[in-house]
């Protein structure tokens, strides 16, 4: 099989840029230079005090510094570019054309100079596609805008293109219908070809089987089978089949600036490659075709969409119900049997200073603060919200607030037209609370917890 190079198009802005910019460095340097021997080459004492002046550059230094400036800022002779890309073109066409005898760039080939050290073609081979400034390539045809949409098998130019043109892609639409030696080959050829600058991306048009775990796995067996350990670069992309009216498979897509080329058959991607970079053209069928084993993915959500719908209304049903619904301490805390009183000091050490807006230490770390010599902390009771006693005993008393370790808040707090609330964990966790109900209340600087039996 005849071996395609690739290359990337010469930039020959960039290239300018680069010289420009070590122009203007190599100019920085030299001026550097200049002040720092004004400001020190040239000091003179001035009396045994050691106070010292700088003297002025003397008119020879001021010549020799603005003959260095002159020399910097004077212009490159256009010759110089021109000689580098003449000599850029030649290294790239001989690359293309393969440096074979009888052929531009060959061994034995005679090519005749332009007058500026550029090679003719002879017809034979034409040079890269390459792209200039201001969107027009070396010949000076303007470049399509992008998303203009070329039909396919139809060149701007009607000449070749390159696979590495800039902005051009190379789309390989396959399926799981395929024999796995296919699959597999067509996966090497992506990644090599990927190495060597070539922007392929292959294209499934949905799940395997509709399902994406089996998905996921087919494509790991497909890397371990390949001998691939890097991320293969698959897209799924249904309106991309519609797009090129992709039928069957394998089909290779080239688009690019210059147009869009299509092989269709299981011909491997370096030969399908090698037929639209010598021109742009649908070659319809040239190899064995099979059918799509995955269904459009689009289509597939669509006709689920009623059910998933479904779904979703239940779940938030479900969810509206359970939110008011607290399970998490259920059986974590034993339902008391005598009383209990333990006290609690609610007191809190400042692990850091408090500073006020202006930076200010209020309350330096260390500090003890107590609530209960600020505020009046009020008499609280926690129950377990599924024993009726226990919501009873809630109920007649006079509480500030009554918390639920468990049970159904709205049911309560319709049933009884009484607010209930969900007990904070970390009062759970400060107030040491084992069992319910438990009442909790201030005395003092320090809080009271009665474990209350009924």
């Amino acid at each position: 099989m005849k071996k395609t190079f690739l290359a990337k198009p010469i930039q020959y802005s960039e290239i300018f840029r680069k010289f420009a910019y070590g122009l203007f460095l190599s100019a920085v340097f030299m001026w550097g230079l200049t002040v720092f021997f004004i400001l020190f080459a040239h000091a003179e004492t001035m009396d045994e005090t050691d106070e010292t002046i700088v003297t002025s550059p003397s008119p020879e230094m001021l010549d020799r510094v603005r003959d260095a400036f002159s020399q910097f800022q004077a212009a490159t002779p256009p010759e110089h570019f021109n000689g580098m890309k003449a000599k850029a073109n030649s290294i790239v066409r001989n690359k293309l054309c393969g440096g074979v005898a009888g052929r531009p760039g060959g061994a034995d080939s005679h090519p005749e100079g332009d007058g500026q050290g550029n090679q003719s073609n002879n017809g034979n081979c034409d040079p890269p596609v390459q792209y200039g400034q201001g969107g027009q390539t070396e010949a000076g045809a303007t470049q399509p805008e992008l998303g203009t949409e070329i039909p396919i098998g139809q060149s701007e130019q009607g000449g070749k293109v390159a696979a590495s043109d800039a902005g051009s892609r190379v789309y390989y639409f396959f399926s799981f219908s395929m024999p796995d030696e296919s699959l597999q080959r067509s996966v090497r050829d992506v990644y090599e070809l990927r190495k060597q600058g070539t922007n392929v991306v292959m294209v499934i048009r949905g799940f395997v089987r509709n399902d994406m775990q089996s998905t996921v796995m087919a494509f790991e067996k497909l890397k371990r089978e390949s001998g691939i350990e890097s991320d293969l670069p698959v897209d799924i992309d249904p309106p991309l089949w519609e797009q090129y009216g992709i039928t069957v498979v394998p089909v290779l897509i080239s688009s690019s600036r210059k147009g869009i080329g299509k092989v269709t058959g299981d011909v491997g991607i370096p030969y399908a490659l090698s037929r639209i970079d010598t021109k742009i053209d649908d070659y319809g069928k040239e190899g064995h075709t099979y059918e799509i084993a995955e269904e459009d993915l689009l289509k597939v959500i669509e006709a689920k969409k009623p059910l998933i719908e479904a779904q979703v209304r239940q779940r938030i049903e479900t969810l509206q119900n359970e939110m008011y619904l607290l399970k998490k301490h259920d059986g974590q805390y034993e339902k008391a049997t005598r009383d209990r009183v333990y006290y609690i000091d609610p007191s809190l050490v400042l692990t850091d200073d408090i500073l006020d807006h202006e930076g200010k230490v209020l309350f330096p770390k260390g500090s003890v603060f107590n609530p209960a010599d600020h505020v009046r902390l009020g008499r609280y009771i926690i129950i377990d919200g599924n024993d009726p006693g226990q919501v009873q005993l809630a109920l007649d008393g006079d509480y500030r607030k009554l918390m639920l370790i468990s049970g159904d808040l709205a049911k309560l707090a319709g049933t009884h037209k009484k607010q209930f609330w969900f007990v904070p964990d970390d009062i759970l966790k400060r107030f040491q609370i084992r069992r319910v109900p438990t009442i909790f209340e201030q005395e003092g600087r320090n809080v009271r917890v009665t474990e209350k039996a009924i």
